[in-house]
């Protein structure tokens, strides 16, 4: 019984030396995967001011782009939502965001983009339209995620 405390106490001492001697953090990686029905969102609920890394994984047989936008203080990912209406809709965004960012992506060419977010709530979305919106044919939900100051 002894034993196996001191082997956990070791490992634990081990591990935290590895995660200082290393530089580790939590990866601020995300990555946004779409099938033409669906936006998958792979990556953590918060992440801290500065860089993020976005990867969008087209599945499609077209060009597809990663929408994202910085909701005015206040607002939630359900408001976002409820403005997008059902999966495929076509939108802008809303009067009540900023900082909207967009990259398109070609089938099967996924590529990642560092951002550097600053700190509020983001809703994160695929959709198939080109930079100024004036060719879209719907937005497809993917997840809201948080940026905390350091």
């Amino acid at each position: 019984m002894m034993k196996s405390s001191r082997v956990a106490a070791l490992i634990l001492v081990v591990c935290a030396v590895l995660s200082l001697l290393t530089g580790c953090t939590a990866s601020q990686d995300i990555v946004l995967t779409f099938d033409g029905e669906t936006c998958r969102y792979e990556g953590p609920d918060v992440v801290t001011e500065g860089e993020v890394t976005i990867t969008l994984v087209n599945e499609t047989d077209f060009e597809a782009s990663l929408w994202m936008v910085k909701l005015d203080e206040g607002r939630t990912w359900q408001e976002l939502l409820d403005y997008i209406g059902p999966p495929g809709t076509s939108v802008e965004p809303p009067p009540w965001s900023s900082g909207n960012f967009l990259a398109s992506k070609l089938p099967d060419n996924p590529d990642a983009t560092v951002y550097k977010l600053n700190e509020g709530l983001y809703g994160i979305c695929c959709c198939t339209c080109n930079e100024l919106f004036k060719e879209n044919k719907g937005v497809w939900p993917g997840a809201a995620f948080e940026v905390r100051a350091k």
